[in-house]
């Protein structure tokens, strides 16, 4: 057995490819089969990946190589593990089914009463939630606590064979306190109930996992012709590991170990400072030795672990307790090895060596072989000071050219991204350099939450400046979009169905693609179910259970008016047995059932089908089945709903991972008839799939990562990101509430925080060339986020020779601010900043505001120069622009005819800032589904409206009163239908009397129908804009006793509909085409009619029309910019005071039109005051404008 210690990832692996060399060169002389491989054990993907690119390179190829990770390996050779994923799966099903009978038990021990009270406050999926975490707590003491778990299944159970317990120092002791704990008794009997469940007799899972560790620690001797082991384990050696290591020291079997060892001087962390025994020419750094005991110490007490467990004398044991007070002392006399034993080699030259010396030097019991850079650059400085710990070779002055080195402060994690991205452009570009994508690692402290900003930036990046990119170590819960739409599909069938939650789900890609659904699609599929009525429910079984036995909302109801407006003539409206007929296109949008032969809403049909099957099936077992059932049912949703379309590799990953949760759950209820309920099964599905990470290899792009998921990798650029205070890193030692490791903690226990801090260490020392160090500190420079806790030590270490080098002229604090401030860089507030891109003098007061690169994003330069260029031009204003002639009416782009049509200019008139966003696309139309609604609200103008209308429309088209109610009323939309028709007879009372009113007039009176038409050559004293002003209308000849009036009749359905029929009045009267305007009504009195004359209009001499048509120009020509203010009106140019007449006036020409109205009904005199008073306002602002 040798250990190989270095503090170069790229030394261990030449040693590495080095010891396989010889051992395939043995194979081969030995004649053995083919098939024999010599294993290799890594820690992660990453590195699996890494060295198998290595040897690709060095052997040409690599047949009699396998990897394997840590936990298959020890799986293998113990035949059991508690953190194998099958194994895992039966824990979490078998302690869920203990809690679940526990729950139903009256009567319980008083020592387990916390664990009683607890868990009768949790519904099922609350249930396995927790069964889960007790899992992750046993799983570490299987790990760290061992014994416990031994001692705990010998108290109830016997072995099978003749077993003795591994040895425990100080056991009597740790019991004795353990028995105090409050969650001591209920753990204990909850491990003793799983080992009984999972079948104690019959050698069960965990039972059998006991038994087999205790007998194959003691009984695993490597035999000869055992193959050779290759233990690559770069940064921590798992204390259950250390026994079946120690097997292979006395056998002939060949084990080898790699180990990275940071610092060649400063060995183990037990020893205490006063015994470094060394000579007076090679004193010992405190400050080195400090900043090692901080972010090294987990790293010193895996290698001190190791050396004391193989060469110790006692007998090999998987425990790993305290240090006794003997071995304190024989540690305090501790012999350390003098500095001349390592060998120090350069990056140039690894080995320089003949073969044989080689094959001797790897071949022995412990070597090493550190590299040392040659460069004086900042980071080879740094890297070389924790080398030789020694940290005189750190800088003590700024160098402004060497950026090898660099800090920056950013205003948020976008930024920080953003700016890493424009570094690493210049640095790729850089023919010197020779960098490629690959040789690039960017790691933050939590790459899932990272992720979806990482994939924000690189997603916006310009073709030009693409950057191949891959992220490494996302859950399949994150990245496999099949496992979110099933797991989204889950939830929707156990909700009540509302059209949102329909929606959301129909949008997930991984549907679209199976149904043959675009995005524009799904928007008219939107209207389609919207104008149908589908707001709740599936099914009207789903409505009776939801207690809406009122409703005909489902998707059910939605389906069958869609079914029969395809089938049934476009023309009828008529209802078939009750049902309305919709056609799709009676809210908005032209797209109809019936098009493209019904493609659409076959595809619609054929999934609510699906739906509604599957949600009948799960129905009919109560959403439960038996354990043994579930794999069927779920790989049978899994094909009904995404069939072969989806992604392959996420359909396969999907299938493993319901494979593994199934076979867990059949393992532990197998034999039996108990059922799961659905949301358990689904909540179980979301845990494996956010536990289960994605193989992705990282070679030929540059790597997004975890930083502890690439611990230890070399790259020659190294980007650290979002390490501030508030990034949760190094972050402090997390236990859940019940772990008894806690309050009992013994020397091999993991630290997360000090393990966050060696991973942190390992990752600066990684970086060849250049490290970027990034965190956040905020837009608020009076309260700026400090960085992590990891970039402090650094700070205070990368300083400390300039502070001793300047406590000797009394510019300690000086030297090391200026040192500091040299590598120091604050990143611009946004992209767009003028920094990014101007040579900016360099200052020594503000160094950090000196960037060292300049943005390549030569789109954002050009509007910057532009700026430059321009200083006096004012920022535009929002949509401030004129509108483009193309946007207009094709006989307004006419440059000659220039004709409006009166429809036109009476939409604008009615609402400014409505016309522009629509005339410029600003705002979507879409429907959206609405949230249910019981009864329609009085605030909703627009339904209220709706309904007149469609009631007014059937009355004109000759049905009576009650036929036009009884249609309505089959419209879901209008409220439920307990109350629709209550509320529509009352919506539609007046318009019914209004029309009753009207069609009374012209059966009374004498009336010519006349089809006038208005074509009015516009003045140009009235606008030099528009020239001809056209229009239509139905008008009536009015023969009374006395005279005979041009009348036109209306029945309005609401204020806006009045107001727009008011100003074509007035625009067609100031044309020269007057005619009076009769408003019917519901009202008593004998006329039910009121009337808007004409002379009222007239008296104004053509100046309302020039005013309209104004007011038209100033907005086509300097067009309109909205702010967060309703109804208001900026133009570019025009003073405060005229923009906020400008809103008072797009209120006004709506409100005094009502209220002229009103004035109508009532005293006379007072309607042409009013009304000039209105005129006068609009004319004095119109006059004001210059177009």
């Amino acid at each position: 057995m040798s250990t190989f210690y270095s503090n170069s990832f790229e030394v261990l692996r030449t040693v590495l490819a080095t010891k396989i060399g010889f051992n395939l060169e043995d194979l081969r002389n030995s004649n053995a089969s083919f098939f024999e491989q010599i294993k290799v054990i890594v820690p992660t993907p990453m590195i699996e990946d890494n060295l198998n690119r290595f040897f690709a390179d060095h052997f040409g190829a690599t047949p009699g190589i396998e990897f394997s990770n840590v936990a298959s390996w020890m799986f293998k050779v113990l035949g059991q593990s508690l953190s194998n994923a099958e194994t895992s799966q039966v824990m979490d099903w078998t302690f869920y089914e203990i809690l679940r009978q526990k729950q139903n038990k009256k009567a319980f021990p008083e020592e387990e009463k916390r664990l009683y009270e607890y868990i009768q406050t949790l519904d099922p999926v609350g249930v396995l939630e927790f069964a889960r975490h007790l899992n992750t707590v046993f799983i570490t003491y299987g790990s760290y606590r061992f014994d416990w778990l031994q001692q705990w299944a010998l108290e109830k159970f016997k072995f099978n064979h003749k077993v003795h317990p591994l040895p425990v120092p100080n056991a009597k002791a740790e019991e004795e306190r353990l028995k105090k704990n409050a969650d001591f008794l209920w753990q204990k009997r909850l491990w003793q109930e799983l080992i009984e469940q999972t079948g104690a007799e019959s050698e069960g899972k965990i039972f059998g996992w006991l038994e087999n560790t205790i007998e194959r620690i003691r009984k695993n001797k490597p035999v000869e012709n055992s193959l050779p082991i290759h233990l690559f384990l770069p940064f921590s050696i798992p204390p259950n590991l250390l026994p079946l290591i120690r097997a292979y020291e006395d056998s002939p079997a060949e084990l080898n170990l790699y180990i990275l060892n940071p610092c060649a001087e400063y060995w183990f962390e037990s020893v205490p400072k006063a015994q470094f025994d060394w000579s007076e020419n090679f004193k010992v750094d405190n400050s080195c030795l400090n900043y090692l005991l901080t972010n090294a110490a987990s790293t010193r007490a895996a290698i001190d672990r190791l050396d004391s467990f193989l060469f110790s004398e006692e007998e090999a044991s998987a425990i790993e307790t305290d240090i006794s007070d003997k071995d304190k002392q024989n540690r305090q006399k501790a012999f350390v090895k003098q500095p001349g034993s390592r060998e120090f080699v350069t990056s140039e030259k690894t080995f320089d060596h003949s073969e044989e010396e080689i094959k001797t030097k790897v071949s022995a019991e412990t070597a090493s072989a550190y590299l040392e850079y040659p460069s004086k650059s900042f980071l080879h400085s740094f890297q070389n000071s924790i080398l030789r710990m020694d940290s005189t070779l750190l800088p003590i002055e700024p160098a402004e050219k060497d950026v090898s080195l660099r800090i920056l402060k950013a205003p948020s994690f976008v930024r920080e991204v953003e700016a890493t991205i424009d570094i690493l452009q210049n640095w790729l570009t850089d023919k010197k350099r020779g960098l490629k994508p690959s040789d690039v690692l960017v790691v933050v402290p939590d790459i899932e939450k990272a992720a979806p900003i990482i994939e924000g930036v690189m997603a916006s990046l310009p073709k030009d400046l693409y950057i191949p990119w891959k992220i490494i170590g996302l859950s399949e819960e994150k990245q496999n979009a099949l496992a979110d739409a099933f797991v989204g599909l889950g939830k929707l069938l156990m909700s009540d169905f509302s059209a949102r939650e329909f929606f959301d789900w129909l949008e997930k890609l991984p549907v679209q693609q199976q149904w043959d659904l675009s995005l524009d699609d799904i928007s008219v599929i939107q209207t389609w179910l919207y104008s149908a009525g589908y707001s709740v429910g599936i099914d009207h079984e789903q409505l009776a259970a939801l207690n809406f036995t009122d409703e005909d909302t489902s998707f059910q109801d939605a389906m069958e008016r869609l079914s029969l407006g395809f089938f049934l003539d476009e023309a009828s409206p008529l209802p078939f047995k009750s049902v309305l007929p919709i056609r799709g296109d009676e809210e908005a949008g032209f797209d109809v059932v019936s098009d493209g032969s019904g493609r659409l809403l076959q595809a619609l049909s054929q999934l609510y089908l699906n739906l509604a099957d599957q949600r009948r099936e799960l129905l009919a077992s109560e959403f439960a089945l038996p354990a043994e059932a579930w794999r069927e049912a779920l790989l049978g949703m899994k094909e009904r709903f995404f069939g072969n379309n989806c992604d392959p590799e996420e359909s396969y990953n999907f299938s493993e991972i319901i494979e593994t949760v199934c076979k867990g759950m059949a393992a532990a209820f197998g034999g039996t008839e108990k059922t799961v309920s659905f949301d358990v099964v689904l909540s179980e599905l979301r845990s494996e799939l956010s536990k289960t990470k994605r193989d992705v290899p990282s070679s030929g792009t540059m790597t997004f990562a975890s930083i502890s998921l690439a611990r230890g990798i070399p790259y020659k650029v190294i980007c650290c990101l979002g390490f501030d205070e508030k990034s949760g890193f190094p972050g402090t030692p997390k236990f859940e509430e019940f772990d008894l490791t806690k309050d009992h903690r013994r020397r091999g226990d993991r630290d997360a925080r000090k393990d966050n801090n060696a991973v942190f260490l390992d990752t600066l020392l990684s970086a060849r060339e250049n490290l970027l160090i990034s965190y956040t500190i905020g837009t608020k420079p009076q309260s700026e986020n400090n960085p992590s806790l990891v970039i402090d030590n650094f700070k205070n270490y990368f300083l400390s020779h300039a502070m001793s080098v300047g406590m000797e002229d009394g510019t300690a604090q000086e030297k090391a601010d200026e040192l500091w401030k040299s590598i120091v860089t604050k990143v611009p507030l946004n992209r767009f900043s003028m920094r990014n891109f101007l040579e900016e003098a360099k200052s020594l007061d503000k160094r950090e505001n000196n960037l060292f690169w300049k943005s390549p994003r030569k789109d954002v330069l050009d509007s910057i120069e532009h700026a430059y260029r321009n200083p006096g031009a004012k920022e535009p204003m929002f949509a401030n622009t004129e509108i483009p002639a193309e946007k207009l009416p094709k006989t307004m782009q006419h440059p000659v005819l220039r004709e409006l049509q009166v429809n036109f200019l009476i939409k604008f008139l009615t609402s400014y800032n409505e016309w522009a966003a629509t005339l410029l696309k600003l705002e979507s139309s879409d429907f959206e589904a609405d949230e249910r609604m019981i009864v329609p609200s009085k605030d909703d103008k627009l339904m209220h409206s709706e309904v007149s209308r469609k009631f007014l429309s059937l009355l004109e088209n000759n049905f009576s009163d009650q036929e036009a109610l009884n249609l309505l009323n089959l419209n879901p939309k209008y409220g439920i239908e307990s109350v629709r028709r209550a509320v529509l007879s009352f919506e539609t009372s007046e318009v019914a009397d209004a029309h009753a009113a009207r069609k009374q007039f012209e059966e009374t009176e004498t009336l010519k129908p006349l089809s006038a038409g208005l074509d009015y050559r516009v003045p140009t004293a009235v606008s030099s804009f528009v020239n001809r002003l056209t229009d239509k209308t139905d008008l009536f000849l009015w023969k009374t006793e006395d005279e005979s009036l041009r009348v036109k009749l209306g029945v309005f359905c609401s204020a806006s509909e009045q107001n727009r029929e008011v100003l074509r009045q007035i625009i067609w009267t100031e044309a020269g085409e007057p005619y009076d305007l009769l408003i019917f009504n519901e009202s008593s009195d004998t006329d039910h009619f009121v009337i808007s004359y004409s002379s009222i209009i007239q008296n104004h001499g053509g100046e309302p029309l020039k005013a309209f048509l104004r007011l038209f120009e100033c907005h086509c020509k300097h067009a309109l910019g909205m702010n967060a203010s309703d109804d208001a009106l900026l133009w570019q140019g025009v003073s405060e005071e005229s923009v906020r007449k400008a809103a008072d006036l797009s209120k006004a020409l709506k409100e005094e039109l009502s209220d002229y109205y009103k004035l109508l009904k009532g005293d006379g005199r007072k309607k042409d005051i009013y009304l000039s008073e209105a005129f006068e306002a609009l004319i004095e602002f119109i006059q004001k404008l210059k177009p």
